[in-house]
């Protein structure tokens, strides 16, 4: 859940004002900054060392089911402006503006995090934490643009085949699967792509294929010859049906 927090002292009243698109990863993010005594804000880190972890708690002051990162750094900066008007002494926050982290601060932190190796429980906490998050519609098409053209290899293509693999789709997904790609469009770039891949299938490059291309268009000219089927399929070590399928075209059809 997004929205506006508050970190309040509760000996003196005092307390910090922000925003975040994960309330609860970001109180964990504050605790543990603030415990190894390396927190951003020195006036919190310095009380919370006075005061204890004990007399902190931590506040939602507005959640946002809806609205983009711009919508919450703004209300971020709504609370600010109230505060530093009326009671700034009262506030950690030594920063009267909200500070956006705009595109370019999301790739250095994207360049950071590069080849970071990620442990199977923070994987899964990770996976926890976002199950079942409301995505504003904004935030889809977003994610949906970032992913357009996007070239994925055969390495991670062989990864998701083994992952979806065997895993049961409820008649839901089905619905919203087929809901999705009716009526839809391929480029010619795609149809292209899809020939290429189908062609990889074809003839010897088909996994169950027990002959070569070579040896299937020598059949046929043996068979024109006249050759019995049974004579060609004890040549080649394969049944009269596997003979009888490459001499009427029924497979090697392209050769």
């Amino acid at each position: 859940m997004q929205g506006i927090y508050k970190i309040l002292n509760k000996v003196t009243g005092h307390f910090y004002i922000g925003s975040s698109v994960n309330l609860k990863n970001r109180w964990n993010n504050h605790k543990h900054m603030l415990k190894y005594n390396k927190h951003h804000n020195k006036y919190m880190q310095n009380a919370w060392n006075k005061y204890g972890e004990e007399n902190f708690i931590f506040e939602i002051c507005c959640e946002m089911v809806e609205g983009s990162y711009c919508d919450l750094i703004e209300k971020e900066q709504e609370y600010l402006d109230l505060y530093f008007e009326n009671n700034k002494k009262i506030l950690y926050n030594h920063n009267k503006k909200a500070i956006y982290r705009g595109n370019e601060f999301f790739k250095k932190l994207s360049l950071r995090n590069k080849g970071r190796i990620v442990s199977a429980e923070t994987k899964k906490k990770i996976s926890n934490t976002l199950k079942g998050r409301p995505l504003s519609e904004e935030t889809k098409r977003k994610m949906s643009e970032a992913r357009m053209g996007h070239a994925v290899s055969a390495e991670t293509r062989e990864k998701l085949s083994k992952l979806f693999k065997g895993r049961p789709i409820s008649e839901e997904q089905k619905k919203q699967i087929s809901k999705t790609l009716k009526g839809r469009k391929h480029t010619k770039k795609q149809r292209e792509n899809h020939l290429k891949a189908l062609a990889k299938f074809k003839g010897e490059g088909n996994p169950s294929a027990k002959l070569t291309n070579k040896q299937a268009r020598k059949i046929r000219t043996l068979r024109k010859e006249g050759l019995k089927l049974k004579e060609l399929a004890e040549t080649y070590n394969v049944s009269v049906g596997c003979v009888k399928d490459v001499v009427y075209y029924k497979t090697f059809k392209e050769i």
